[in-house]
C-alpha cells in the first residue's frame, strides 16, 4: 500500500502514536507522517505509507492552515494549556479594534522564535529535552510567513482566529507574541489543522472510523480500496504529488535508479509550465513514478537541449 492517508486526529494523542495505530490497522510495514501536531491539536495528519514514506518532506514543506483558540489574560510555559499557567495580574482587556491592530501586525513575514517545549533539534537534542531539566537554551529567531490571520471571533479572554502559513510555523508561538504584544499574555486553548498544501481535512476519516473500515475488512486489506469512507481519505503518489510532469525514455529508465543524469535527449515529453528550479515528476511511459527532482531549465529551453543535464535528483524512487 503505497500512498498518503488522510487522518482527522483527535485529541489526547501524539502523531507517532497516531501513525502505529495506522500501520496496526491496515498491516503496513512501514509508515510516517509529514508534519507533527502535538497531542492537545486535532486535525489533519497526513499518514504516508509506504514508497510514499520517501515523499513525506515534499509535504511538510507546504503551507498549512490552522483554526486557533487563544485564551488572553495569562501565559503558559509551553504556549499552549497543558503547560503551567500563570494569569496575568490586572491584565488589561484589549478591544477589539487593538485586537486587529495587533493581528494585523503579524501578516507577511516575521521572525519567530520556537516554544522551549517543542520537538525542534538544538544541538542534536530536542528543545524539550532541555526544557524539562531546567537547562537555559538561547534560541535564534527565524523567518516564517504568515499568509492570512483571520479574526473568526473575539470575547475577552478568547480569541479565535484562522491562520495560513509556511511550513515551520509555530501556532503557540503566534499566540504567546500576540498575548505579549497585547499586554495581557495569551496562549493556545484549542488548535485544530485544517490542510496541508492542497488536502483538506474534509477528505480526512477519523481513528474511530478507520478502525470500523479495518474491521470490516480485515480478511482482505484490498478491499479498502473499495470502501468509499477509505477512498476519500486515501490518495496515491500520483494524486497527491501534483507535479509537472517529465517523461523518461525507456532507454534511460534504468539510469534513473542509479541516480545517473537525465539529459535533454533522454526527455520523450514533459509538461509545459515547467519553470526553472521547479520540483518536477520523473516518469516513464506507463505513468509510474520513477523520481522526483528538480527542473535546471524551464520548459521552452529544455525542449532544445541535449547532452545537458536538465534535471537534479531530490528523491529517487
Amino acid at each position: 500500500m503505497n500512498g498518503f492517508l488522510l487522518i482527522d486526529k483527535h485529541e489526547g494523542i501524539t502523531s507517532a502514536h497516531a501513525v502505529n495505530r495506522v500501520k496496526r490497522l491496515l498491516k503496513v510495514s512501514k509508515a510516517g507522517h509529514s508534519g507533527t501536531l502535538d497531542p492537545l491539536a486535532t486535525g489533519l495528519l497526513v499518514v504516508c505509507l509506504g514508497k510514499a514514506t520517501r515523499l513525506a518532506q515534499f509535504l511538510s514543506e507546504s503551507n498549512k492552515s490552522y483554526d486557533a483558540q487563544i485564551m488572553l489574560g495569562g501565559t503558559s510555559t509551553t504556549y499552549d494549556r497543558d503547560g503551567e499557567i500563570t494569569p496575568i495580574e490586572n491584565a488589561p482587556v484589549p478591544s477589539l479594534e487593538q485586537v486587529e491592530e495587533t493581528v494585523a501586525k503579524f501578516v507577511g513575514t516575521i521572525d519567530q522564535r520556537a516554544p522551549l517545549y517543542s520537538a525542534l533539534k538544538h544541538k542534536g537534542k530536542p528543545l524539550y529535552s532541555y526544557a524539562r531539566k531546567g537547562i537555559p537554551v538561547e534560541l535564534k529567531t527565524r523567518s516564517v510567513h504568515i499568509e492570512s490571520l483571520r479574526i473568526v471571533s473575539y470575547s475577552y479572554p478568547i480569541l479565535n482566529i484562522s491562520v495560513r502559513c509556511s511550513s515551520g510555523t509555530y501556532i503557540r508561538s503566534l499566540a504567546q507574541d500576540i498575548g505579549e504584544l497585547l499586554g495581557c499574555g495569551g496562549y493556545i486553548y484549542g488548535l485544530r489543522r485544517t490542510s496541508i498544501g492542497g488536502l483538506d481535512v474534509a477528505n480526512a476519516i477519523l481513528m474511530a472510523d478507520l478502525e470500523l473500515v479495518a474491521m470490516q475488512h480485515e480478511a482482505e486489506t484490498s478491499g479498502l480500496h473499495t470502501d468509499e469512507r477509505f477512498v476519500r481519505s486515501f490518495g496515491s503518489i500520483e494524486r497527491v504529488l501534483n507535479l509537472p510532469i517529465i517523461y523518461v525514455s525507456a532507454e534511460r529508465e534504468n539510469f534513473v535508479d542509479r541516480g545517473v543524469p537525465i539529459r535533454g535527449l533522454d526527455v520523450v515529453n514533459m509538461d509545459i509550465r515547467i519553470r526553472p528550479r521547479d520540483l518536477v515528476a520523473l516518469r516513464n511511459a506507463d505513468n509510474r513514478l520513477l523520481a522526483v527532482g528538480r527542473a535546471l531549465y524551464g520548459s521552452d529551453t529544455l525542449r532544445g537541449m541535449a547532452d545537458e543535464t536538465v534535471v537534479e535528483y531530490v528523491r529517487v524512487m
